[in-house]
C-alpha cells in the first residue's frame, strides 16, 4: 500500500484545518456574532491566518484544473 510523504499529510492538515476553520465559521460564529462582528471575525482570521487564505484559494484553483483535466480525460476515452 502506499503511504504519504511528510509533505502530503501536512498538505491535507492544512485542508482539514480551512474546512475545520469555515465549518466553525459558519455554524457556531454566525449564530453568536452579529454581522459586523463576523465580518471582523473573518478579516482576524483572514490576518492571523494568512496560510489559509492562501489555500483556500489555491483549494479553487486546482479544483477548476482538475475538474478540466479529468473532463479532457473522460472524453478522450470517450466516456463522456
Amino acid at each position: 500500500m502506499a503511504k504519504l510523504t511528510k509533505g502530503q499529510i501536512e498538505g491535507i492538515r492544512l485542508l482539514a484545518d480551512l474546512f475545520v476553520l469555515d465549518d466553525l465559521t459558519k455554524q457556531v460564529m454566525s449564530t453568536m456574532l452579529t454581522p459586523a462582528q463576523l465580518e471582523q471575525f473573518k478579516q482576524h482570521m483572514k490576518a492571523k491566518c494568512p496560510e489559509m487564505t492562501e489555500a483556500g484559494e489555491e483549494l479553487k484553483r486546482q479544483i477548476i484544473d482538475a475538474r478540466r483535466v479529468w473532463r479532457e480525460e473522460l472524453e478522450k476515452d470517450d466516456l463522456l
